[in-house]
């Protein structure tokens, strides 16, 4: 009697992530309240982007420990997809690495399409920087790095510090995390 061996052998692709670096319709002073008042703007504005199972948050340095730079790490952005605007369609990077390379390589496109000034905290490659009071503070004496939506280049995340009075808008990131892809293998005798 000869024994007959079956490997099947069932795999899954992984499904991309859907990555959108965004700009709200609303402005604030720098008396956001701190990450999760950012956050909840972010969430709640009109313009978040209709992503299905996404999550939404402030793309801003709150401090040293919260940096644009270690979102993904924080927050569990994807890194290695393409960064879109809000429609979906237009490109912006083509990874979170060239996102916060704007020193050396320009962005494909601009994040927003007026001059609009956007608070950040952070210097050009995502570090923290200023941040009025870690984002709790609206005073003339204090200060936050702010960014401009129009830019392709490295202006586009910091380079202009402004007091925490002014009023400025955000950059919100909206996205969903890849499936991981699955493999699975039986093994049948006969």
């Amino acid at each position: 009697m000869r024994l007959l061996t079956v490997i099947i052998f069932s795999f899954s692709l992984p499904v991309l992530a859907d990555v959108r670096l965004w700009v709200p319709s609303t402005t604030t002073a720098g008396n956001i309240g701190g990450r999760a008042g950012a956050d909840e703007l972010c969430d709640d504005d009109v313009n978040k982007p209709a992503v299905a199972s996404s999550t939404t948050r402030a793309f801003i340095s709150v401090s040293a420990a919260d940096e644009i730079r270690d979102m993904p790490s924080l927050y569990n952005i994807p890194t290695n997809e393409v960064i879109f605007r809000r429609d979906g369609t237009t490109q912006i990077a083509p990874n979170f690495a060239a996102l916060l390379n704007a020193d050396t390589v320009d962005l494909t496109n601009s994040i927003g399409v007026t001059l609009r000034f956007i608070w950040t905290a952070s210097d050009s490659i995502g570090s923290h920087t200023s941040s009025c009071n870690n984002w709790n503070s609206a005073s003339n004496s204090e200060s936050g790095e702010r960014g401009i939506a129009s830019a392709k280049i490295n202006i586009y995340i910091g380079g202009n510090v402004s007091s925490c009075n002014e009023s400025s808008s955000l950059y919100c990131i909206t996205y969903t995390a890849p499936a991981g892809a699955s493999a699975s293998t039986g093994l049948t005798e006969w």
